[in-house]
């Protein structure tokens, strides 16, 4: 699973990477992430991997992806005990007692975890504000105009990356603006 992960990978404008979310969830699917976890380091995974495998699919594939990318899938167990075993709750920030893990696992989880992250972009989203370490997923990039508010630019969104519908049969042109 972890090369299937990594070749997801898609550079952006700016020269970062992420990983397309609607790639990522086809590749962690419950047969992927099952055979994961029954090859993990650690008897608990191995005998459990029904109840862990559908933990991951309700609400923690982020997690659980970069764990494997990371080759410290054991780690999950920790954030199960410790009910932490959720994707709302990215990015760890900063290391924590709470997830159970030592600093040679948050660390590698917390470099690798920007690349998964990028914000998926659905209808109705108007202002997002995003932090610097943050990887927008933009294919293009290109100022159209600049004022005393900033600048605007003309973006296109990876279509792996995002559930906007085409609203018409005419080009949809999207905007960005930056102050």
């Amino acid at each position: 699973m972890k090369s299937q992960v990594e070749n997801l990978r898609r550079e952006n404008v700016r020269g970062e990477f992420y990983i397309p979310l609607l790639r990522l969830h086809e590749v962690l699917t419950p047969e992927s992430v099952h055979a994961e976890l029954k090859t993990a380091n650690d008897d608990s995974l191995r005998f459990r991997p029904d109840e862990i495998t559908t933990k991951v699919l309700e609400g923690a594939k982020v997690i659980f992806a970069i764990l494997v990318v990371i080759k410290k899938v054991e780690s999950v167990k920790h954030l199960i005990e410790r009910n932490q075993l959720h994707d709302r709750l990215l990015p760890f920030e900063r290391w924590d007692e709470e997830l159970g893990w030592d600093l040679s696992t948050f660390y590698p989880f917390y470099e690798a975890q920007w690349e998964f992250l990028a914000p998926q972009f659905t209808r109705g989203t108007i202002v997002k504000r995003f932090g610097s370490k943050i990887v927008l997923p933009f294919q293009k990039n290109e100022m159209i105009d600049r004022g005393g508010f900033g600048a605007v630019y003309e973006i296109s969104l990876d279509p792996d990356h995002q559930n906007l519908e085409m609203i018409s049969q005419e080009r949809v042109r999207w905007v960005c603006h930056r102050i």
